[in-house]
């Protein structure tokens, strides 16, 4: 017997039932209605979000295979003029992305060649403009995440390797120090299988107007991205995590981390001091700042608790905060401090979280 990778349970008066293996299905089930609801404009974007489940026989490699775990994808309803005439590419075809093709891969290269998508277009790599732009919203969607360049990749699928309905398929993998390369994201050119799938088993038709002639029905094809948030979680992890000289640092970008900014007391003894802390703590909050108030232990040991955390700011209050109204700014990964004044603070971490200002 076949295994099946799909997992069975049992729902309602023992009626066998198989969760879903990808969140896709759904988007595809509900063809009739998107089409409606975005009045037969073509292309249409779907974003889902949701659980999908394997039938795996070991799971295994931490987070990287379970039974069960979470998708986000983006689908891409197109018609095949469309796809070839896709005016979002003329905006990103310069830019430029790690690609490892399968040709590559047969002469045993494992260096992707950093090639702009129009290039990769005008050679071949790529066939159609509008994939090379899911291509790119792939690459950018994991680059503000904070990867560095070189732990990134698109890795091409074979021939042989490709699903039978895929005319082109690219894994984004993150090199990691566990693992090696881990594929976090699959951006796939699933072509007008599914509809069609959908279509002779429910006994529909799913033809509709897309390209210049109006005349011409079709079946819209699908270009996919699709990402586990859980690799990207373990990825973005091992990725962020470093030992410098003992101290335990997760370089966290500002936007991911737990807290922005952490506010300690030089001493806990002192209440002036320690008042002015908690205003200064209370206030962030009040400016959308994540805020940590902590003032146990010493100085240097709360500074390196919140390194480990990934907190990106640090802010002390001291005796000289009394007096001149100023507190100690210091960044996590140069361990540099400036002074500023108390009413600057909440504008400049939200500068610097956005990266608008330097230390």
């Amino acid at each position: 017997e076949e295994y099946n990778l799909m997992l069975k349970t049992q729902v309602g008066n023992n009626v066998t039932a198989y969760l879903r293996p990808e969140t896709a299905t759904t988007t595809y089930l509900l063809f009739n209605r998107l089409d409606q609801d975005a009045r037969r404009q073509y292309p249409i974007k779907i974003f889902q979000y949701g659980k999908a489940y394997r039938n795996e026989i070991s799971p295994r490699q931490q987070v990287l295979r379970m039974r069960a775990f979470d998708q986000f994808e983006l689908q891409l309803f197109i018609g095949r003029e469309q796809e070839m005439d896709f005016e979002e590419f003329e905006d990103v075809k310069n830019e430029k992305l790690p690609l490892l093709d399968w040709k590559l891969q047969e002469q045993n290269i494992n260096k992707p060649n950093i090639i702009s998508l129009e290039q990769a277009l005008n050679k071949k790599i790529i066939k159609k403009p509008a994939y090379g732009y899911c291509l790119y919203l792939g690459y950018y969607l994991t680059k503000i995440l904070g990867y560095p360049d070189d732990v990134i990749r698109f890795r091409q699928h074979s021939p042989n390797e490709r699903a039978h309905y895929a005319d082109d398929a690219w894994d984004l993998e993150i090199n990691t120090k566990q693992f090696n390369w881990v594929e976090i994201c699959g951006i796939h050119d699933r072509t007008d299988y599914d509809l069609k799938q959908h279509g002779d088993f429910s006994k529909q038709n799913f033809e509709v107007f897309m390209g210049s002639d109006p005349k011409l029905k079709e079946i819209p094809q699908i270009l996919e991205i699709a990402f586990g948030p859980d690799r990207i979680i373990y990825t973005l992890l091992e990725a962020a995590f470093n030992v410098e000289d003992g101290r335990i640092n997760l370089k966290l970008p500002p936007i991911l981390a737990p807290n922005t900014v952490a506010v300690f007391p030089l001493v806990r003894n002192k209440e002036n001091i320690r008042n002015l802390a908690k205003k200064v703590h209370k206030n962030l909050l009040k400016n959308r700042i994540s805020s940590f108030y902590d003032e146990a232990g010493s100085i240097g040991k709360r500074y390196r608790r919140q390194d480990e955390l990934g907190t990106p700011f640090c802010i002390t209050i001291d005796y000289e905060s009394l007096e001149e109204n100023t507190v100690t700014l210091r960044d996590r990964d140069t361990m540099d401090q400036i002074r500023i004044k108390i009413q600057e603070v909440s504008e400049l971490i939200k500068k610097k979280s956005f990266n608008e200002e330097n230390f």
